[in-house]
């Protein structure tokens, strides 16, 4: 079987994620982080056809890198990778040894939603690293929704902000830890959601099947 390129790029953000991850029969990839903040899914175009343990993603994804047009052939213990002469045998690690998600993901109704095209993304992102700012503040004031990068643990620090297209009635402010958001690049819908009292959950559509689901941070 061929993997596109497409199912390649979302395995080397997953890597960003959590540098292990469980394949799993199908055509649905996912991944979570160690602390079980950051769940990321996406449907893909193949089925891979048995269950198989990657120990080290990157590590993987570098040995495709060295082939032109690579051929995988899933087996029970390994996947053996050719193209016209070059091959190799990578041996699956132990599913044991694998940080994976295996529940369903259910959310209670939503509590904001807005959309997020990909330049304000990146503005926001950029802006979110060049000048430090770890805190991303989802906020609206009844009227418009913007996103604030911010340190709140330094009050007198720098920030920046990004009027959204999206309008609300509701005043909210939600905050994302920028090392969540290891999202890819393109448009997103986003949907808040309060898990209980004390939680929330942000869950971010990308248009072509696959989300992230990132905690709301509201440590102090």
């Amino acid at each position: 079987m061929k993997i596109s390129k497409r199912t390649l790029d979302i395995l080397k953000n997953f890597s960003t994620i959590n540098q292990n991850i469980l394949l799993k029969e199908g055509n649905v990839i996912d991944t979570v982080s160690i602390c079980q903040n950051i769940i990321a899914k996406a449907v893909v175009e193949e089925n891979f056809p048995v269950e198989c343990g990657i120990y080290n993603l990157n590590s993987f994804l570098s040995v495709i890198s060295l082939f032109d047009d690579p051929s995988f052939e899933f087996g029970d213990k390994s996947v053996h990778i050719s193209d016209k002469n070059s091959h190799v045998t990578y041996v699956y690690a132990n599913t044991k040894n694998i940080v994976s998600f295996n529940k369903k993901i259910k959310l209670p109704d939503q509590l904001v939603s807005f959309k997020l095209d990909e330049g304000n993304l990146q503005k926001v992102l950029k802006a979110s690293d060049s000048m430090e700012l770890p805190d991303i503040v989802v906020t609206g004031n009844g009227e418009v929704v913007k996103l604030v990068c911010v340190d709140r643990k330094n009050p007198s620090s720098n920030n920046y902000s990004i009027e959204l297209t999206s309008k609300t009635d509701k005043e909210f402010n939600y905050v994302f830890k920028r090392e969540y958001l290891k999202l890819m690049n393109g448009s997103y819908t986003i949907d808040v959601h309060a898990l209980d009292e004390k939680k929330a959950m942000g869950h971010f559509k990308h248009m072509n099947d696959l989300s992230y689901y990132i905690m709301v941070n509201y440590e102090e």
